[in-house]
């Protein structure tokens, strides 16, 4: 289990750390505030990867119409 801080996390997302503020803000993206609503903001790093591979778009086969 590891524990990732901001801007960590924010590249495992490939995203700013601003954005991932923002959407921590909205709850979008699971976190740690373990000492409390003022503490610091922590991420486990299988929590980001389950997360990537929850909103995985799988791409359907297209059928080839040949003319």
């Amino acid at each position: 289990m590891k524990l990732l801080d901001y801007k960590e996390a924010a590249e495992v997302l490939r995203c700013s750390p601003l954005t991932l503020r923002k959407k921590v803000m909205l709850r979008k993206i699971p976190h740690l505030k373990p000492f409390g609503k003022n503490s610091r903001t922590f991420f486990l790093q299988e929590d980001l990867e389950k997360f990537i591979l929850e909103r995985r778009r799988d791409i359907e086969p297209v059928e080839r119409v040949d003319a």
